[in-house]
């Protein structure tokens, strides 16, 4: 896949097993670029493009844009409205079809009783699969002891439940220390991820995978 902006000349052309870190010096440059992908991030128009051999895709639904790092959520919402969705179809199908009606129905009587020994007028909202799903309240179960891992937990469910392989981090390299950003390229490797790193300060790290953009103050790119 790429990931292009008309303003600038450079491609991110992501490869398996390539990262890049965008450093843009200009606090100005860098807040419109940051807004400008977290709206394409939430669904609105905008001007950069995502593109799989030559399909354009949309970043919404390939993208996931970390701007947050220290209260970050290891279960993206849109894992659970996967993982919502694909239950729901399982516990209609033939393997659980039985059970759940037999479950609703229990419930529902059980609804039913308490309404006539209850004191006061009352009634209850018809309770389907989609409603006991809610109250159950499945979710996928996540471990991690640290930062890094805890990120790496995230990436891996975007991966295998929302096919979702582009990461990008917001100033990462002012938070986690070199060797810190070595696992994090190494776990994203593992998965077959792909990270953007976007900060606003030049740094000396060096990873043979990792690829450094430069816009300076004078919005000149340098590669």
């Amino acid at each position: 896949m790429k990931l292009v902006h008309p303003d600038y000349e450079f491609i991110f052309d992501l490869k398996e097993g390539t990262h890049y870190q965008l450093i843009i010096e200009s606090p100005t440059v860098l807040r419109q670029y940051i807004s400008e992908l977290l709206k394409q991030g939430d669904g609105e128009d905008g001007n950069f493009v995502l593109s799989d051999e030559n399909e354009e895709l949309e970043i919404s639904k390939n993208i996931d844009i970390i701007t947050d790092v220290l209260r970050l959520d290891p279960i993206d919402k849109k894992v659970t409205t996967k993982i919502t969705s694909m239950i729901k179809s399982f516990m209609a199908g033939e393997t659980m079809y039985d059970k759940t009606s037999k479950l609703l129905t229990e419930i529902e009587s059980y609804a039913l009783h308490l309404i006539e020994e209850f004191p006061y007028s009352i009634t209850y909202d018809n309770l389907d699969v989609t409603n006991l799903v809610k109250l159950i309240n499945f979710h996928p179960t996540v471990s991690f002891e640290s930062l890094i891992e805890k990120i790496a937990e995230r990436m891996k469910l975007l991966r295998e439940i929302c096919n979702i392989s582009i990461f990008v981090l917001f100033n990462a390299f002012s938070i986690f220390t070199e060797n810190e950003i070595t696992s994090l390229i190494e776990e994203a490797n593992l998965e077959k991820n792909n990270l953007l790193f976007i900060d606003n300060n030049q740094n000396q790290y060096f990873h043979e995978r990792l690829i450094k953009i430069i816009i300076d103050k004078d919005s000149c790119e340098i590669f």
